[in-house]
């Protein structure tokens, strides 16, 4: 059995997630005994209690396939829960928060559901064999530690990668092994290939149904804008006419009243002229009367001492000569007739006085009816121009109003426009994004691409080739050491050598001697 870990490189993913269903497929191929599809990503986090940052892999909870072998603590049962890496924490931290950075990518942060995640236990995972975690692009380059969550752990629906069970022949890192795994790694391939093909035509079709649907709903509130802002600036228009046309009837209001106001006026003036005259005249007949009744005692006065002097003259008419008669007679007649006269003229006089008194008399009435009414005109008229105050404070209020609608509707019709540029962007934008969607790249990865089964074949072929020097560097070692201390030994025996030599004994047998100990030795 074999694990093989396929990964798909997905250049647009965000806002147009859809699960990779490949696992089906991939598990009705031959010689795939299982099939678990799997998040995971490396990630910028920190403890609580740490101030920077470092980078951990986050893979989901597996199922079937790379099962965790819990170390401490307890399995995770809530999404804001994990397990790490039991060479990276003490039981102590058990309990305590890991926290996801602020300076992970957006799409990295996206991703996650939770910013915090309580570590519930430690495990060992078969993911990671050697003490070395992996390389990472993220900060200082080194991945510290893994941690596993539940799927609510993380917010995304679609797999990173997908683990394969595999039913391979031949033990592992053996050649039958590596055939029979290259061999199937073609099959899973296509199946692989298809699928993210599909899987990226479906992607566009479903980013072009999206900006389709965006550019229709733009398109639609576009139009019922331009509807909305004609209507509204035809509105404000026919306020802004009404408020020119309110301030012309009160420019021309103002002018009729102003015009009513100098005709009362000179009426008024008229009137109090002719009033004045009529009051002077009345005055000046009034003592012209007086003057005319005066004369006119004065005549009957005189008619009545005329008429004592000629009772007189008729009584001592007898003892008067003729002459004097005639003389006193004529004198009488002539200041009666002169008495009469003035009478007649003072009498008329009187009437013509009596009759402009009169007349005076019967228009004074009718002038001062007449200011009374101009008084009235001039109340009517201050009347008037209240309300055309009123009306102008009205007017004036409706203008203020006028401009404030103004003012709000150009500040919604500038946000309106600034939205709908906004949009106008973003579509924009969105379709080349669309555009520029690339054709994903998906790669088959045997346990020999995973940093721990890596290092563990370096490590064995290591052994492996110290396996096989070292024994002919140990043999290479003793036959130093024999040959140095028999080469010693010989020089330190010369005497014995010699006295055996003397005894009879031959070279071959000396020899043999010493050959017999050092290969004894060595044997030994």
């Amino acid at each position: 059995m074999t694990k093989v870990l396929i990964k798909e490189i997905k250049p647009y993913q965000k806002n147009l997630r859809r699960n990779i269903l490949i696992s089906r497929k991939l598990e009705k191929l031959n010689d795939v005994t299982a099939a678990e599809g799997s998040v995971s990503t490396d990630a910028l986090y920190h403890f609580e209690s740490d101030a920077g940052d470092s980078v951990m892999m986050f893979h989901t909870m597996p199922e079937d396939i790379n099962k965790l072998v819990l170390k401490e603590g307890r399995m995770p049962e809530k999404g804001n829960e994990c397990v790490v890496d039991h060479s990276l924490i003490s039981e102590k931290k058990i309990g305590s928060v890991i926290l996801i950075s602020n300076m992970n990518e957006e799409k990295t942060s996206d991703m996650f559901r939770y910013k915090e995640y309580i570590i519930t236990g430690t495990v060992v995972s078969p993911l990671y064999l050697n003490f070395e975690r992996g390389t990472t692009s993220l900060g200082n380059g080194k991945i510290s530690g893994f941690a596993y969550l539940q799927s609510g752990g993380f917010d995304t629906d679609y797999f990173t990668e997908v683990y394969l069970d595999l039913n391979v022949s031949g033990e592992i890192y053996s050649q039958e092994y590596e055939s029979s795994l290259d061999a199937l790694e073609k099959k899973v391939q296509t199946t692989v290939d298809a699928c993210a093909d599909r899987r990226y035509r479906d992607l566009r079709q479903d980013a072009m149904e999206e900006l389709e649907e965006g550019q229709a709903e733009y398109d639609q509130n576009y139009a019922s804008y331009l509807k909305e802002k004609s209507e509204a600036e035809a509105e404000l228009s026919e306020g802004w006419s009404k408020i020119k046309d309110g301030e012309q009837e009160i420019i021309s209001g103002k002018a009729k009243l102003k015009k009513q106001k100098d005709e009362l006026k000179e009426k008024e003036n008229t009137l109090q002229k002719e009033q004045k005259k009529a009051r002077k005249s009345q005055k000046e007949l009034r003592e012209k009367k007086q003057t005319l009744i005066a004369a006119q005692t004065k005549i009957e006065t005189g008619l009545s001492a005329l008429a004592v002097k000629e009772a007189e003259f008729e009584a001592d008419k007898p003892y008067m000569t003729p002459a004097e008669i005639e003389t006193t007679a004529s004198l009488l007649a002539t200041q009666k007739h002169q008495l009469l006269t003035q009478k007649t003229t003072v009498d008329e006089n009187l009437s013509k006085v009596n009759a402009g008194l009169d007349k005076i008399s019967k228009n004074l009435p009718k002038l001062n009816h007449g200011l009374s009414q101009i008084k009235a005109g001039y109340e009517k008229i201050e009347s008037s121009y209240t309300d055309l105050k009123e009306a102008e404070t009205e007017l004036k209020k409706n203008k203020e109003k006028y401009h404030a609608s103004k003012a709000e509707a150009e500040s919604a019709f500038t946000k309106a426009e600034t939205e709908f540029s906004d949009a106008r962007r973003d579509l924009e934008d969105a379709r080349k994004e669309i555009d520029d969607i690339k054709a994903p790249d998906t790669f088959v990865l045997d346990r020999m691409t995973n940093v721990g089964y890596a290092c563990f074949e370096s490590d064995a072929a290591i052994v492996d080739g110290i396996a096989k020097v070292f024994p002919i560097f140990f043999f290479l070692v003793a036959a130093l050491v024999c040959m140095t201390t028999m080469t010693r030994m010989v020089d330190e025996q010369r005497t014995q050598i010699g006295i055996l030599k003397a005894l009879g004994y031959s070279n071959f047998t000396v020899s043999c001697k010493y050959l017999f100990y050092s290969g004894s030795a060595a044997l030994i």
